[in-house]
């Protein structure tokens, strides 16, 4: 199969405004105080078309799948459609389906950042700025989605992993080949439109394709669609198998590239708190909760911290490899600055969370980066932070998970796929309490928990991000998934480079 190549020629349009410049105090763990309160942040709105679907609905889909309320529309008589997003939710490669009955067409956004500040205006833009391929949703861009579905499955990956610069180029390319009839796109296309022409707009039940597989290898597919029979090959006899349509989407997949350029000196860090009934601690035993902070209605997780004082400051005597002032000030803003409850972490399929309501809360920021293997003390950007469940602006009484400690993270890549995320479970104080840590010596604890390079020989530094328990058997097997977020890239250069 011959490889698609073709250098960048547009990159995501800047949809950002212009920042105020807002001056704060700089704070960590040992200067703890309140800011003075922000305004809440405006809304995006984002608006397209989609071919045939009148008076149907339109949202973006979790990582499950499934449409979220939190951010969905409508259809209006001429196919136009509008989706409210708020302004501190960031986006990277949604997907969005446009739905009426069992017909659903797929269109996807490569990246919707965040408004700036809270002091930035309202803002609202075509889906065609994100790419202009997504112009009108139909037949073709649901083939382009689909193919990226399967492009990142074959390479282990969630597409919301996958950079947007490289979702860009992928996108530009896979419209070119559908376009100029190209083999073998134009074929799966047209078994795409089969599809969509044989679902009913007003007929309940399985829609035709699917965005998440249930297994490895399953097919995009829905079989049970076909029940009775749909010619989706066009030989004129009924199709009861996916069995033509898997080799379709597989003689498509590995014909074009996901390339991408990655930040140098900036990371995105995704913290996850898993606040889910039936968590275990390090030692392997339940959690309780509620240990130090009651469960009331009205309360939701938060996250708070700071720049820890372990981190390398720019000196005269140190000028790489180092934070800059403005750049400490950065990361205490970022994390809260030790305010409890103030910042939000978010379980609703929104601001980079995966899956609404399953229980693991998100926070995602960007932080600067440089891996702790090149310092020459071998130490990185490190954090300290801590998870409340209380009420808004409530104080720390009755809402952290655990008093007079904190959770440390140094910022390393360890697994390669240009994102750190770290989860913990809420109230853990077996993992990377940094004090009074009660991790059993069996296990490697100390009492204290340490830095990779000062950790003792037989003592657990549980600093990093790691793996997680997916299996219940409390031993860790995959590392957690970034939600909805991405890498941070770079544009690549028009000879088809990296900067």
């Amino acid at each position: 199969m011959q490889r698609l190549h073709s250098s960048l020629l547009f990159t995501i349009v800047s949809l950002s405004a212009s920042a105020c410049a807002l001056d704060s105090l700089v704070l960590t763990e040992f200067t703890r105080q309140d800011n003075p309160l922000l305004p809440p942040y405006e809304n995006t709105t984002l608006r397209g078309l989609v071919a045939g679907l009148p008076g149907g609905t339109v949202a973006f889909l979790a990582d499950n799948g499934q449409p979220s309320p939190a951010l969905a529309g409508t259809v209006d008589s001429a196919g136009a459609w509008s989706i409210v997003i708020p302004g501190t939710t960031s986006l990277t490669n949604g997907i969005v389906a446009a739905n009426k009955g069992r017909r659903a067409i797929w269109g996807l956004a490569p990246f919707i950042p965040t408004l700036p500040d809270a002091l930035a205006p309202a803002r609202a833009f075509e889906f065609s700025q994100l790419t202009p391929a997504m112009k009108v949703l139909d037949g073709r861009t649901t083939t382009i989605v689909l193919l990226l579905l399967a492009e990142a499955a074959s390479q282990g990956q969630p597409i919301g992993s996958i950079s947007p610069d490289a979702t860009v180029q992928a996108i530009a390319d896979l419209d070119a080949a559908i376009k100029n009839d190209a083999e073998p796109f134009v074929t799966l296309r047209k078994m795409v439109d089969r599809l969509l022409a044989a679902a009913s707009d007003t007929a309940t039940g399985a829609g035709s394709l699917r965005a998440i597989l249930p297994a490895p290898g399953a097919s995009f597919l829905d079989i049970a669609f076909l029940e009775g029979g749909i010619d989706y090959t066009g030989d004129g006899s009924p199709d009861l198998d996916t069995s033509a349509f898997d080799q379709a989407v597989a003689a498509c997949t590995g014909a074009f590239d996901f390339k991408a350029c990655y930040a140098p000196d900036r990371i995105r860090v995704v913290i996850q708190a898993d606040f889910r009934d039936a968590t275990k601690d390090g030692n392997c035993d339940p959690i309780d909760k509620y240990t130090w902070s009651s469960n009331v209605p009205g309360k939701q997780v938060f996250i708070t911290g700071g720049l820890h004082k372990d981190t390398p400051v720019c000196k005269e005597d140190r000028t790489t490899q180092c934070l800059q002032a403005a750049q400490v000030d950065e990361v205490n803003q970022a994390l809260g600055n030790w305010v409890p409850n103030i910042t939000p972490m978010w379980d609703d399929g929104t601001h980079g969370d995966g899956t609404g309501g399953d229980g693991i809360w998100t926070f995602a920021l960007e932080l600067p980066y440089w891996s702790p293997q090149s310092a020459p003390d071998k130490a990185g950007v490190r954090i300290a932070y801590k998870f409340t469940y209380g009420k808004p602006s409530q104080g720390w009484t009755d809402s952290e998970e655990f008093p007079g400690n904190q959770r440390i993270l140094e910022i390393s890549d360890l697994n390669g796929d240009h994102v750190v995320v770290r989860r913990d479970a809420f109230a853990d104080e077996a993992s990377n309490k940094d004090k009074s840590n009660l991790l059993s010596p069996s296990k490697g604890g100390c009492g204290t928990v340490q830095w990779p390079t000062t950790a003792k020989a037989d003592c657990s530094s549980d600093s990093v991000e790691r793996m997680v328990d997916t299996d219940g058997d409390c031993k860790p097997d995959t590392w957690p998934i970034p939600g909805r977020l991405g890498p941070l890239t770079v544009p690549v250069k028009e000879d088809g480079t990296c900067p």
